[in-house]
C-alpha cells in the first residue's frame, strides 16, 4: 500500500489530492486494543500514524476519564506469556514502546529479527508460509463460489463494513467521520519525505476529506519507518524509471532479505520472481540481454 498510491501520484497526472489508499489494519488494531483493555471502542481516543503495515498507536486514551490506557495494556501483556496471541507485535511493543498495527505474521516480514533464526521462528510462532496458505484458501473460496454461480445456485451474502465503503458513504452523504487513509505526506509526519505515502487520520466532512497532520513521532518509530522507506522508495523509482537495478537494490535493502540471504541469493530471488510473473512485469524490468541481470559492476 505504501508503494501503490506513491506510484500513482509520482507516475501519472492523477493528483495526490484525489488519491487515497485504504487498509483495515489500523481500524482492526483499534478494535482489538479497545476490546483487550475492556473499554468500549467508541469511548477510546486513538492517534495512529506511520507507513501502512508499520503504523504505531501513539495515543490510546479513555475519552471519558482521560486515562492513558497503555499502562493497562502493559499489565495485561506482562501477565500473559502467550503475548495476547500476537507474539511478534507484543515483542515490538515492548521494544519500541507503542503498539504496532500489522499482524504478527506480516510484521515479522518487515524487520530483520524474527525469520532468520529457527528458534525465533518457533518462539514467536512466525509462520513463514502463512500468506501463501491464506492465498491458497482465498483461491479455493473463489473457485467454490464461481462453481456455485456457474451452476445457478444462490449465494448468501453477508453485509460487512468495508473501509472503502465507509469513505464512499461519508463523501456521498456529507456525513462527518474520522477514518484512516494512505496519502501524500506533505509534512503530515515530520522527518519523512514530502512525496512519501503515509497513513494518518483523515477527516471526512461536507463531501471532502482532509488528512490530519501528526507532526513529530518518537525517534525510534521514525527510524523504523525510515528503514522501511528505503525499500518502498526504491521500488517506486524502479517502476517509474524502468530500472531492474533499482529492483535489486530495493530487495537488498529490505531488512528481512538482508538478514536472511546473501547478496547473490537476493539478486537470484529477484530474477526468479520477475521471470515467474512474465508479462505482468513492465517490459523495461524484464530480463534482457545475456544473463539478463543488468547488474551494476
Amino acid at each position: 500500500m505504501a508503494m501503490v498510491p506513491w506510484g500513482i501520484w509520482a507516475g501519472s497526472s492523477w493528483p495526490a489530492s484525489r488519491t487515497i489508499g485504504v487498509c483495515h489494519s489500523v481500524r482492526d488494531t483499534h478494535g482489538f486494543l479497545a476490546e483487550t483493555v475492556g473499554v468500549p471502542l467508541e469511548r477510546v481516543e486513538f492517534l495512529t500514524a506511520g507507513f501502512n503495515h508499520q503504523c504505531f498507536v501513539y495515543v490510546f486514551r479513555d475519552r471519558d476519564t482521560g486515562e492513558d490506557l497503555y499502562p493497562r495494556l502493559r499489565a495485561l501483556v506482562d501477565a500473559d506469556p502467550e503475548g495476547l496471541g500476537r507474539r511478534v507485535r507484543v515483542e515490538l511493543f515492548k521494544r519500541f514502546g507503542y503498539f504496532l498495527t500489522e499482524s504478527s505474521e506480516h510484521s515479522s516480514e518487515y524487520v530483520p529479527w524474527f525469520l532468520h533464526h529457527d528458534d525465533q521462528v518457533e518462539r514467536f510462532r512466525s509462520e513463514i508460509d502463512e500468506y501463501i496458505v491464506r492465498s491458497d484458501e482465498n483461491l479455493e473460496d473463489w473457485t467454490a463460489s464461481k462453481a456455485q454461480l456457474d451452476a445457478g445456485h444462490d449465494i448468501e451474502l453477508e453485509r460487512n463494513d468495508e473501509l472503502a465503503s465507509q469513505f464512499i458513504v461519508a463523501l456521498e452523504t456529507g456525513q462527518s467521520i474520522e477514518l484512516y487513509g494512505n496519502v501524500r505526506n506533505e509534512g503530515l509526519i515530520e522527518g519523512l519525505p514530502t512525496d512519501a505515502c503515509v497513513e494518518v487520520p483523515v477527516q471526512v466532512a461536507g463531501g471532502s476529506w482532509t488528512p490530519q497532520a501528526v507532526g513529530a513521532i518518537p525517534p525510534q518509530c521514525l527510524a523504523l519507518n525510515r528503514t522501511f522507506l528505503n525499500t518502498v522508495e526504491l521500488t517506486v523509482n524502479a517502476v517509474l524509471e524502468g530500472s531492474r537495478d533499482l529492483v535489486y537494490q530495493a530487495a537488498l535493502l529490505d531488512p528481512n532479505t538482508a538478514a536472511t540471504l546473501t547478496t547473490e541469493q537476493i539478486v537470484n530471488l529477484v530474477d526468479e520472481l520477475l521471470d515467474a510473473h512474465g508479462e505482468l512485469i513492465p517490459e523495461p524490468l524484464r530480463r534482457s540481454g545475456e544473463g539478463g541481470s543488468g547488474h551494476s559492476g
